[in-house]
């Protein structure tokens, strides 16, 4: 029992892979396992998770990127989660960047008492923009859980000035 066991061994193992089959493409792979109880034998608990994405480069003035993930609960048949996240960024020039965001939670729900959503999704954008050479203007508009009673939206506009450069 690994509460009143008065050692406790753990275990943490992982491996990964990279590959840039383009010069503008990375694809990335990787697996991690955690366990832990009185020995490193018998049903302990222990988790695994899995990791797999890419970045996308195709020039200097855009990005994007996604990361899939899902892990298992640390208890067999213990409730598994997944996210997704994306990230998209343009910089046409020097004074103009926009970015884009998205990400998506899937946390399995196993009491059906619980007020816990079982996903969750977040969209978000942010603007920057140089006015001038000390003058600079941002705007951040984010959405989390559209369409469930919990959502919420935010925007925040603001503008810097550098002093002393």
């Amino acid at each position: 029992d690994t509460l009143t066991s008065p050692t406790q061994v753990s275990l943490q193992s992982g491996a990964g892979i990279r590959a840039t089959p383009l010069r503008t493409l990375t694809l990335n792979g990787s697996v991690r396992r955690y366990r832990t109880g009185a020995s490193l034998r018998g049903e302990e608990l222990s988790t695994t998770s899995y990791t797999t994405g890419f970045d996308w480069r195709p020039s200097g003035k855009f990005t994007a990127s996604t990361t899939w993930s899902a892990t298992s609960g640390y208890v067999r048949g213990g409730p598994a989660s997944t996210l997704v996240q994306s990230t998209v960024q343009w910089m046409p020039n020097r004074n103009v960047q926009a970015t884009g965001t998205y990400a998506r939670a899937n946390q399995q729900v196993r009491d059906p008492n619980t007020a816990l959503a079982a996903t969750r999704e977040t969209y978000g954008a942010w603007v920057a923009l140089g006015l001038s050479r000390d003058l600079r203007a941002t705007i951040r508009y984010s959405v989390a859980d559209p369409g469930l009673p919990s959502h919420a939206t935010q925007v925040n506009a603001a503008v810097t000035r550098s002093f002393g450069r």
